[in-house]
């Protein structure tokens, strides 16, 4: 049978290993959300490579598609943080700056 090691704590556990375990639950939150911004512009950058394909094989392009480049757009170059992402490619930074 193996040793019990918290059985000098009355069965509890020792009060180090008490907060290193509260510690290792909260040093990494759980994932949450993308910020908005970063959605916004991801979403442009498929619409406008959306669009290319169409037009390099002389589609029409949905109306849906440009009501909401254009929303996106609007709302992008209404918020003060219209910076590019950190670690973004060349593509994605210049469509806002």
């Amino acid at each position: 049978m193996a040793p019990d090691w918290n059985t000098s704590n009355g069965g509890k556990e020792e009060p180090h290993m008490e907060s290193w375990n509260n510690a290792k639950k909260h040093c990494k939150p759980p994932l949450g959300l993308k910020p908005r911004e970063i959605h916004a512009r991801g979403r442009v950058f498929d619409i406008v490579e959306a669009m290319g394909r169409y037009t390099e094989d002389q589609m029409l392009i949905p109306d849906e598609w440009i009501g909401e480049l254009i929303e996106l757009t609007e709302w992008l170059k209404s918020h003060e943080r219209n910076k590019p992402c950190p670690g973004s490619d060349d593509k994605r930074e210049n469509y806002f700056s």
